[in-house]
């Protein structure tokens, strides 16, 4: 978590950009993380709360404050987002397995509530951009690479971003129960594996991509430009091609000696922003503006 104090130490140095959406509110809301590959250090749930609100405070011209829930039932979280102060415009939700997340935004967006933006979402706009970078650095270009995809559970939406972001093949894969030598053969196959069954480190980064030991290390990337975005248009509901825009916005940021952009990177944010809100003009069909 250190590097986390460091990331917002350098972001309190960093003016918000005023030319960003002004106003709203976000609030931080952590479920209990029972379901996740993250449970080992679900000690450290609060410290993610804070850091993202934290981040979102010092990265935006937005508001925001951090709700920690000691359950994640899905009703009662659906409940907690509901009764929140009509001033609220956006949520991030942590902690919930994806299939959670997205009947609770539909439910949000039915009642007209806040946007919900999930860390499976943002965490998903990271692993994209990663892969596309790992396939710049291989000297692949998008449509002639095959990405294999293990344990796609935890991304269910990775698939298909990949897909929006011009890779051509994309196999789901079970990893599971692979031995070492099972899965550098399977390495061999593909041009890059996205294991999402482990986040022990990988041995071959380039060919390899894993999920972090910390989470805030790739959910965070995406996260002040996509809020600013959605505030600003002032949108109901996430949808894959916004998070297609958001890796493609990290990808662009990414320096030659990176995998993935500077959080601290002063043109990280706009370029987010910017990215999903052409993305948000493109699909006005799948998204409603609330009143």
């Amino acid at each position: 978590m250190t590097e986390q104090l460091g990331i917002l130490a350098d972001a309190q140095d960093q003016s918000a950009d005023s030319d960003l959406p002004v106003g709203g509110k976000v609030v931080v809301i952590t479920a209990d993380p029972i379901w996740s590959p993250f449970r080992r250090l679900h000690r450290n749930r609060r410290t993610w709360g804070d850091a993202y609100a934290a981040l979102i405070r010092c990265r935006t011209t937005l508001d925001s404050e951090y709700i920690a829930l000691s359950f994640n039932d899905v009703p009662r979280v659906i409940e907690t987002i509901a009764t929140l102060p009509t001033n609220v415009e956006t949520v991030f939700l942590s902690g919930l397995p994806p299939y959670g997340t997205a009947l609770i935004q539909h439910e949000i967006a039915a009642i007209n509530g806040p946007l919900v933006i999930a860390d499976n979402e943002t965490m998903t706009a990271s692993l994209a951009a990663l892969t596309l970078t790992s396939l710049d650095r291989q000297g692949v270009w998008p449509w002639m690479a095959t990405v294999y995809i293990s344990e796609s559970r935890y991304a269910p939406l990775l698939e298909g971003v990949l897909t929006d972001c011009g890779i051509r093949t994309i196999v789901d894969i079970d990893t599971h129960k692979s031995t070492r030598s099972e899965k550098r053969q399977l390495i061999s196959q593909c041009d890059v594996l996205v294991d999402l069954s482990t986040t022990e480190k990988s041995t071959n980064p380039l060919r390899c991509i894993r999920l972090p030991a910390d989470p805030f290390e790739y959910s965070s990337l995406p996260l002040p430009g996509l809020l600013s975005a959605g505030c600003g248009h002032r949108i109901t509901m996430m949808t894959p091609d916004l998070i297609s825009a958001s890796a493609r916005a990290l990808h662009s940021c990414t320096a030659a000696h990176r995998f993935l952009p500077d959080i601290t990177d002063h043109s990280l944010v706009r370029t987010v922003s910017e990215h999903v809100g052409i993305a948000i003009k493109k699909s006005a069909l799948h998204t409603r503006l609330r009143g």
